[in-house]
């Protein structure tokens, strides 16, 4: 349902945050031995006249070093950063991780590096790396304005489909809409949810209200009426998904695995 992260989105943010390395440290190198010139004394940057040119195999430590410490601090990882707040928080982890391996880097193999460069490198990396993840939000945001919103029937009402509704209404910038629940407990209508039927309503429901995704979040008791709604569902232009209640067996976090096309739940 929230594709942003997908293989394409990875491919560019890493090509995007390797290529805005490398500019950060061209652009803070010009801006200390040119643009500085005009505006402050030799007095105030001592050294500027004499600096020397980036060693190469600079260039190569940034890319690799930014690549590496970005990839294990998961600021790749789709499943950690839907939110805005949930990335900027694992990208300025990973500048901070980074900076302080390239302080270390150049203090043992490259000391004739200027501190004003070393700066100037940080502060436009992390404008340029953070930067581009707020316009590309912001783009996102814009386009899914003028798209047709994704209406989404959650079939159950209790906790697991209830977890799913804050979600979606977490991650508004998807364009899923949730439209209400489908549920057999009389109760759960009582409690203001938007219960639109029971389950056995679900076909005419899903015409009725131009459902486009159908998310079962049954708990374990009512799976035995899995079988009969997918049936039900099959023939009908609409994305079916299940989310499995496993929050009664533990509180952990959990992460959908892939084994040889067999999907597994990792609870621990």
């Amino acid at each position: 349902m929230i594709k942003r992260f997908s293989l394409n989105y990875a491919l560019l943010s890493l090509a995007l945050d390797a290529a805005l390395t490398v500019a950060a440290l061209a652009i803070a190198h010009t801006y200390r031995t040119v643009w500085l010139g005009w505006v402050w004394p030799e007095a105030w940057l001592p050294g500027r006249a004499q600096a020397q040119a980036i060693p190469p195999n600079l260039w190569l430590w940034v890319v690799l070093l930014w690549q590496g410490v970005f990839a294990v601090t998961s600021v790749y990882d789709p499943r950690r950063n839907y939110r805005a707040v949930d990335e900027f928080q694992t990208v300025a982890l990973a500048e901070v991780v980074a900076c302080l391996a390239l302080a270390g880097l150049l203090y043992l193999s490259e000391r004739a590096v200027a501190r004003w460069l070393f700066v100037f490198y940080l502060v436009l990396n992390v404008v340029f790396l953070l930067g581009w993840r707020v316009i590309a939000r912001i783009a996102f945001r814009l386009l899914r304005g003028g798209a047709t919103p994704q209406r989404v029937l959650i079939v159950g009402a209790g906790e697991v489909g209830q977890r799913v509704a804050e979600t979606i209404a977490a991650h508004g910038w998807t364009g899923l809409t949730l439209v209400g629940y489908l549920d057999d407990d009389p109760a759960k209508r009582d409690n203001g949810l938007p219960v639109l039927g029971t389950i056995e309503d679900a076909p005419r429901l899903v015409a009725e209200h131009a459902i486009d995704e159908v998310v079962i979040a049954l708990p374990q008791r009512a799976w035995a009426r899995l079988n009969q709604l997918v049936v039900a569902l099959h023939a009908m232009p609409v994305h079916l998904r299940i989310v499995p209640d496993y929050f009664a067996l533990t509180l952990h976090r959990a992460e959908a695995e892939d084994f040889a096309g067999i999907p597994m739940i990792d609870l621990r």
